[in-house]
C-alpha cells in the first residue's frame, strides 16, 4: 500500500483536503506530522510520497509536476520576528524552528546574500523551548500555522518587536520572483511502486475538488484549526500551489545562492517522477 505523508497545516489543505474529506478516492495510508519528521520518514523511504521541503531534492528524490506550495509574493506563515529592524542586524543570533528545512536555509539566504550579516543559526522545538533561551537570541523563525496565528492577530512573541515575511524580501530582493516551500516528493525506492501513479492522479483530483469547493474545505479548515473561514481563505489565496517556469527560476537560483555560501556541497538534480 502507498503511504502519503501530509503535514497538518493550513497550507496542505488545498492539495490534500479532497482526499481527507473522502471526496475523491484514494488507495493508501495516511501518515501525519510536521515537516521536519515527514522529511526524515522520506529519506528512510518509510512515506512514498510526501509534501517535503523543497531542498529535500539534494537527497535525489523525485518530483510531482506541477504541484508545490510556493509564495506569490507574502506568503503570512513563514515569519521572521526580531528585536532590531531586520537591516539593523549584523550580529548575534537566529532561533530556527525545528519544524522547517527549506525555510531555516531562506532565512540564512536572506541574512547573508541580502543584508551582509554575520550571524548564528540555532535549532529550537517550539513545543519545548521556554522562554529564556529567547533572551540571548536577536530573532526567531516561526513557520505554518504558528506563524500564522502571530500574523493574523498582529502579535509577536517576547521581546521580538519586528515581523517579516520571508517570502516577502525574497520577492523584493529577487525582483518579483516566487518561493518554493515545498515539492511533493518522491524516493527512488517508491517511483515504481504499485499504486504510485494512482495516488498521484488522486492528489491532481484533490487539488481540483478544492478549487471547486474552497468554501468547504475552508470550513472544515475552520473547525479544526480554530482560525476564521474567511482568514483562512484570505491566507489561502498568498500561496500558489503550482510548479512552472518562474518556480524553478526561483529554486534554481536559491540553490546557485545555497552554493555560494557554502550551505550545501553540491546542486541537486529536478527530476520528475
Amino acid at each position: 500500500m502507498v503511504t502519503l505523508g501530509h503535514i497538518d497545516y493550513l497550507n496542505c489543505i488545498p492539495v490534500h483536503g479532497g482526499i481527507l474529506l473522502k471526496k475523491v478516492p484514494f488507495k493508501g495510508k495516511i501518515i501525519t506530522g510536521p515537516p521536519a519528521y515527514l522529511n526524515n520518514l522520506l529519506s528512510q523511504c518509510k512515506v512514498d510520497i510526501s509534501p517535503s521541503s523543497s531542498v529535500e531534492i539534494l537527497k535525489g528524490h523525485y518530483i510531482v509536476p506541477n504541484l508545490s506550495i510556493s509564495s506569490k509574493s507574502d506568503v503570512q506563515s513563514i515569519m521572521l520576528f526580531t528585536k532590531n529592524k531586520i537591516e539593523e542586524i549584523d550580529t548575534g543570533t537566529i532561533l530556527i524552528t525545528s519544524h522547517s528545512a527549506t525555510s531555516s536555509l531562506l532565512a540564512k539566504v536572506i541574512f547573508i546574500e541580502f543584508f551582509k550579516a554575520n550571524l548564528s543559526f540555532e535549532i529550537f522545538n517550539p513545543e519545548k523551548t521556554v522562554n529564556t533561551r529567547f533572551n540571548n537570541a536577536i530573532g526567531i523563525l516561526h513557520i505554518g500555522d504558528i506563524a500564522l496565528k502571530y500574523f493574523l492577530e498582529n502579535t509577536t512573541p517576547q521581546d521580538f518587536y519586528f515581523k517579516y515575511d520571508l517570502a516577502s524580501i525574497w520577492h523584493e530582493k529577487t525582483k518579483g520572483l516566487p518561493f518554493t516551500f515545498a515539492l511533493w516528493q518522491i524516493p527512488e525506492k517508491s517511483k515504481n511502486k504499485k499504486g504510485i501513479s494512482e495516488v498521484i492522479d488522486s492528489l491532481y483530483k484533490s487539488y481540483q475538488f478544492f478549487k471547486e469547493n474552497e468554501d468547504l474545505l475552508a470550513e472544515f479548515s475552520e473547525r479544526k484549526s480554530g482560525f476564521k473561514k474567511e482568514q483562512i481563505i484570505n491566507y489561502w489565496s498568498h500561496l500558489d500551489f503550482k510548479f512552472e517556469s518562474r518556480h524553478i527560476e526561483s529554486l534554481t537560483l536559491f540553490f546557485d545562492l545555497l552554493k555560494k555560501h557554502n550551505l550545501i556541497s553540491s546542486k541537486p538534480e529536478i527530476k520528475f517522477i
